[in-house]
């Protein structure tokens, strides 16, 4: 196969995200709304709606609405050192090409410099 042809071919996935950060005042805490788009050449696009609950930038709890059809809830925690740990779980009925097929589990690590 010739290289340059493979990779002329390759048609990638893009992701869109847009988001803010609300302030509530109650606890030092913040709402933060996002959007997120999956663009899949030849496919069913994917979009995300959800958002978390930040306290103090130590504890994220939230949750979305993929349109394949899943729901999602999540729990993220950050420590002083830049260390992120996160959880997610996909539930629900899947529908088009591009759906999973069952439920699972998302586990996360970040380190901020």
């Amino acid at each position: 196969m010739d290289e340059d042809t493979f990779i002329g071919s390759e048609k990638p996935v893009t992701y869109l995200l847009a988001g803010t950060s609300i302030n509530t005042g109650v606890f030092g805490s913040k709402m933060k709304p996002f959007i997120s788009t999956k663009l899949i050449p030849d496919g069913d696009n994917q979009t995300h709606i959800g958002g978390t609950l930040d306290f103090k930038d130590a504890l994220e709890i939230g949750g979305g609405y993929k349109s394949t059809g899943y729901a999602n809830v999540l729990l993220i925690v950050k420590t002083k050192f830049g260390l992120t740990a996160a959880y997610a779980y996909d539930f629900g009925m899947s529908k088009g090409s591009a759906a999973m097929t069952t439920s699972g589990s998302e586990i996360f690590l970040k380190f901020k410099f």
